[in-house]
């Protein structure tokens, strides 16, 4: 709901001004919480949406379609692989430091 209202917002703002962070944060939060396969599933949300509003932009050329489609691709899928990663050591370090706890304690 709100990669939708991102892009209904990155329509409205035209295409000379990026709105990649507030996709970012939505595919940020969901990678975070639901893991890197619901990640995947806002990622692909929100390329569709960017094509929607460039075909609505009128964009002209299908090299800038074609690249900035990829760019995005890029960006939005190495957040989801990275946060993911992270996730996982965080918790892997979180559930070591609690074993350690329960052998003090």
């Amino acid at each position: 709901m709100l990669t939708l209202l991102v892009g209904v917002a990155s329509h409205y703002a035209g295409p000379n001004i990026s709105l990649k962070l507030f996709y970012l944060l939505h595919i940020a939060f969901v990678t975070w919480y639901a893991g890197r396969n619901a990640g995947f599933v806002i990622v692909v949300f929100c390329i569709v949406i960017w094509q929607i509003n460039l075909q609505l932009w009128g964009a002209l050329s299908p090299a800038l379609i074609v690249w900035s489609s990829f760019e995005r691709i890029v960006i939005f899928a190495g957040s989801v692989f990275m946060l993911d990663y992270i996730r996982k050591h965080f918790a892997s370090r979180l559930q070591q430091a609690d074993e350690r706890y329960s052998k003090i304690a």
